[in-house]
């Protein structure tokens, strides 16, 4: 059976975090993602990548 290495983060990335990557609640790498909607057209952000968690966060954001 092969293991799999997962990071569980609640969005608050410190110096541990050194290559700046983001992690969703389910602790998969979360995707860069481009907003489409009329409020926010073209802002970018970080949002879990099968969206089972709902963990959702604005780039640029800081924590």
């Amino acid at each position: 059976m092969a293991s799999t290495s997962r990071r569980s983060t609640s969005g608050s990335y410190s110096s541990g975090n050194v290559t700046g990557e983001h992690f969703c609640k389910c602790g998969l790498r979360a995707l860069l993602q481009v907003s489409n909607s009329i409020a926010n057209p073209g802002r970018k952000y970080y949002a879990c990548p099968v969206r089972r968690c709902g963990w959702f966060r604005w780039a640029g954001q800081t924590f």
